[in-house]
Parts: structure tokens; sequence; C-alpha cells
């Protein structure tokens, strides 16, 4: 079974920067059943946000993989060194950090920034999501 992850400590707000590509996923997960709206949802190597609670009756979840969100992220890097985000840096979930990152080594791709934080900072940022990791 893939790895799952669904942070529910702070909810996402939308931004609105048009478009949007959602998917439903069925599953028993014990972890995405406790999904709600809202929530950052990592299945596998898929990674999007909650667009409504999970449905017992389906049993899915739908989460959207593309559009505008404000996140935690924290400015470092896979070796946790200090390393600074800036407007149009890739980000990812690093599960063994539980965070959002710059860590491309371990991490899951998310998408990319689009405000800056200093090095060695956490901050809540807007992001976009990119269902498609940098070549």
């Amino acid at each position: 079974m893939p790895q799952t992850y669904v942070v529910d400590t702070d909810k996402a707000s939308a931004l609105s920067i048009g478009g949007g590509q959602h998917v439903e996923i069925v599953t028993t997960d014990e972890d995405i059943v406790a999904a709600t709206s809202g929530d950052f949802i990592v299945y596998g190597e898929l990674a999007g946000f909650a667009l409504s609670d999970y449905d017992a009756t389906r049993g899915g979840i739908v989460v959207s993989l593309t559009g505008g969100y404000e996140v935690e992220v924290v400015a470092k890097d896979g070796d946790g060194a200090d390393e600074a985000i800036y407007v149009g840096s890739w980000l990812y979930w690093d599960a063994a950090a539980d965070e959002i990152n710059r860590d491309s080594t371990n991490g899951v791709p998310i998408g990319q920034a689009l405000e800056a934080v200093t090095a060695g900072e956490t901050a809540t940022i807007a992001i976009v999501l990119r269902p498609t990791p940098p070549s």
C-alpha cells in the first residue's frame, strides 16, 4: 500500500488563480478516511488538497491536484540546512521531517512557491500546485 499523509492541523486557503484539476481517491486507508475538506493529502506520490470530506458511502475523497493554496513551509533543504525559498522555488512534502520544504531528494513534489521565505524561517505562503516535478 502506498504511503499516505494527511496534514490537518491547518486548513488550506484556496487562492483564485483559475483552472483546476481534481480526482477522487477511492480507498479505505485509515489516514484518508479521517481527512476533511482543506486537508493537505499525499497518497503515494500524488499530492493535493481535499475538496470534500471523506465520503464513507462512496469510499473516497475528492482532491484538487492544481490551483493555488496557502500552506506552511520551512525554508530548508534535504540535509536540514537552511535554504531560502524564492518565488518559483519547487517545494516538496518531506515525510521524514513532516513538513513542506525544498527537499528534492526525499520529498514528493508539490508545486512552486508564489512568495519568498528567508532561509531557516517557517512561514505560511501562497503556492501553486504542479502535478509534474521539475525535469
